[in-house]
């Protein structure tokens, strides 16, 4: 096993320990945790995902992708700000999100999306 995996792992447990406390805490103790805890894990988990697996950031060609990782950052930043924002309310509806991330998350799929393309008819010529 590698250093990066290892790191990881241990990120991704880290992660799992946190949103499982956070959780365990709310359905036994009826207290509710702010949002930090589930949103620090939660990010703990995410940068572990990427560092167990590491060509979800790498292109085609093995290299890193600067948009990969700035589309990964993005829903990330959106997940860990919803599920912060979510954590201490009792119904959706309660949930209020800024409706600029829409435009947030579409220029960055959009974005992705169009690289994709590009990189594909460059490869056909």
């Amino acid at each position: 096993m590698k250093n990066n995996e290892i790191t990881g792992l241990v990120l991704i447990a880290l992660g799992v320990i946190g949103l499982s406390a956070a959780a365990l805490v709310r359905m036994i103790a009826g207290f509710v945790v702010p949002g930090d805890l589930p949103a620090v894990s939660m990010f703990l988990l995410l940068i572990g995902l990427v560092f167990w697996f590491p060509d979800l950031v790498k292109d085609g060609g093995g290299g890193n992708s600067s948009m990969r990782v700035a589309v990964l950052m993005v829903v990330s930043l959106f997940t860990i700000l919803t599920l912060k924002a979510g954590w201490t309310v009792a119904s959706i509806a309660e949930l209020k999100i800024d409706s600029s991330w829409a435009w947030v998350l579409g220029v960055a799929f959009g974005a992705k999306m169009a690289q994709s393309f590009a990189e594909a008819w460059s490869r056909k010529k």
